[in-house]
């Protein structure tokens, strides 16, 4: 009689564990199930900043004459967008953010502009990149506006 009791005993209990393992493994399906739509929800909702720009930034605005600046990082290049305050010297300006850029991100190829067409481009691209449908001909776009800084730069040597 003791045998019968422990083997309904153990059975019992391997019964119950069996139990406990599958609703658990149950509860843990459905919680990511669900978890999943909150997520994917709130990420669509707040804009991916890449550290890099929030770090060039920040040291962009630091620098004496900047009014306001939009930076665009896309693989090994920085585009940087500024306003100059009215008096201020744009070409040392731009040459001190190009300085300070290239020596806190080493590696990164530094474009630096103060032409106010092309800043509004840079603006509106990287509010397309922020956005909720990030634009998917960032590569072209931002080697044009490279390639427009370029020419305004040697636009005042050409004959």
């Amino acid at each position: 009689m003791m045998s019968k009791r422990m083997n309904i005993s153990r059975v019992a209990i391997l019964v119950l564990v069996a139990l406990f393992a599958i609703s658990a493994t149950g509860c843990t399906a459905n919680k990511s199930a669900n978890s999943a739509k909150p997520k994917a929800k709130s990420e669509q909702k707040h804009k991916v900043i890449d550290p890099v720009a929030k770090k060039i930034t920040d040291e962009v605005t630091k620098v004496k004459g900047v009014s306001k600046a939009t930076v665009l990082v896309h693989n090994k290049d920085v585009v940087v967008g500024i306003d100059v305050k009215d008096g201020e010297h744009k070409a040392r300006i731009e040459d001190e953010i190009r300085y300070r850029v290239e020596n806190s991100e080493p590696g990164y190829a530094v474009h630096v502009t103060s032409d106010k067409k092309i800043h509004e481009r840079i603006k509106k691209l990287n509010t397309n990149m922020t956005g909720k449908n990030p634009i998917k001909t960032l590569g072209n776009d931002v080697g044009i506006i490279i390639q427009d800084i370029g020419e305004a730069v040697r636009a005042p040597f050409q004959y």
